[in-house]
């Protein structure tokens, strides 16, 4: 029983999967989070983006600023669960985003600063230490089911499977809104996740999600 109640939300999902790797070992620039609460839980996704933002940093072990973006935010995230989880008050906003938007700022200015220091490189037009990010926040809703907060900025993608399939709960911030054609033709990015460039999340909720398959 003890077990069962610290592992709170996440014992009551019929099914759980979750998949992570480089592909090249240690060289990857993606990054996630998962975390489960008597109350809440969150799973998010981050894409550095190293194809635009490869300059690398002595200070931070030549880490890509892609890498360290993705982690930063990452690390920032589940600190903020944390704390959030343990605020019902604030489990039925719909304006988390807000809140994020300032922490991650806050976050990665740190990482800017200490970067200027010694790289002289142009930086990118994605801007210093980019990464997208798409997140659930969810809650259960008191009816058996569950509610969550969409939360992203980006092209990474969430996505909710149950009975009646998948479902794609996000859009691209991309001129190419089909799921299909992305996986094969890349759109450039109009928003994402960055210490110098200004960028907007996109948030709603959705309510009754169901648990199982």
């Amino acid at each position: 029983m003890a077990q069962e109640k610290e592992r709170g939300l996440f014992a009551s999902f019929s099914q759980s999967l979750f998949v992570a790797q480089d592909k090249v070992k240690d060289r990857g620039e993606d990054s996630y989070l998962i975390g489960f609460r008597e109350n809440a839980g969150v799973c998010a996704v981050f894409d550095g983006i190293g194809g635009s933002e490869s300059r690398q940093y002595k200070e931070y072990g030549d880490k890509t600023g892609a890498y360290i973006a993705s982690r930063a935010v990452s690390e920032e995230l589940y600190n903020w669960f944390l704390v959030f989880s343990e605020d019902n008050d604030r489990l039925s906003s719909s304006k988390l985003a807000k809140e994020l938007h300032g922490r991650i700022d806050k976050s990665l200015s740190v990482y800017q600063d200490s970067g200027k220091i010694k790289s002289s490189q142009k930086s990118s037009v994605a801007g210093d230490f980019s990464t997208t990010l798409s997140m659930l926040v969810f809650r259960p809703d008191g009816q058996g089911d569950i509610s969550a907060n969409v939360i992203w900025a980006g092209n990474s993608r969430s996505y909710w499977l149950d009975g009646g399939g998948l479902h794609q709960l996000t859009l691209d911030d991309s001129g190419q809104q089909d799921a299909f054609q992305a996986l094969y033709k890349d759109a450039v990015m109009n928003n994402a996740v960055s210490a110098s460039e200004p960028y907007s999340f996109s948030e709603y909720i959705l309510d009754g999600l169901s648990r199982g398959i």
